[in-house]
């Protein structure tokens, strides 16, 4: 078992798309129609937007990899105004669970 943490690079932007949905399928799909959680990625994370977010010098993104397979995506953001530093995401694969990706 290898794990490795590195920085999200602009080419694992699509992967990153499929660890949103496949997290949130996991997490929300009980309580939350799937065709609302698939507009809200449509809407929300499309690779346009996720590589502005890339580019935004106040949000960093990580990316997880289990034996060399991206099974996690970290992204946090700076916000200036308050010096502060958020954790806003951290989704990790259901298949990659408690295997301690998210520490």
């Amino acid at each position: 078992m290898s794990i490795n943490i590195r920085l999200c690079h602009q080419d694992d932007l699509e992967i990153v798309r499929t660890i949103l949905w496949e997290t949130w399928k996991e997490s929300y799909s009980k309580f939350i129609p799937l065709d609302d959680l698939m507009g809200y990625l449509n809407e929300q994370y499309t690779i346009k937007k996720l590589t502005e977010q890339y580019h935004d010098t106040n949000v960093i993104g990580y990316v997880a990899e289990y034996d060399d397979v991206i099974a996690g995506y970290e992204k946090t953001y700076y916000s200036e105004k308050e010096n502060r530093l958020y954790v806003q995401q951290l989704y990790i694969l259901p298949v990659y669970q408690n295997l301690g990706l998210g520490k």
